[in-house]
């Protein structure tokens, strides 16, 4: 009786963990970061994994980080 509650608590938690779907990858580019659609930036979140992974960010004064992302827009 332990072992069959024990296996249906684990197929419940199993199935009802819903994973978001994958954002598609693609690499950085300066230009499509800029990019605006109304007031979303839609390639951000694809381009985001590999700006961190291939580009130094850590250490960049803010003139350096302008550069390579563009001017902030403030809302």
């Amino acid at each position: 009786m332990k072992t069959r509650n024990i296996v249906i608590i684990f197929s419940l938690c199993f199935f009802a963990c819903k994973s978001k779907p994958a954002t598609p990858q693609e690499k950085f580019d300066k230009i499509r970061w800029s990019t605006m659609s109304g007031t979303e930036y839609p390639y951000r979140n694809r381009m985001l994994k590999d700006l961190i992974a291939n580009y130094k960010l850590k250490g960049l004064k803010k003139d350096e980080v302008e550069y390579l992302l563009g001017a902030p827009n403030h809302r």
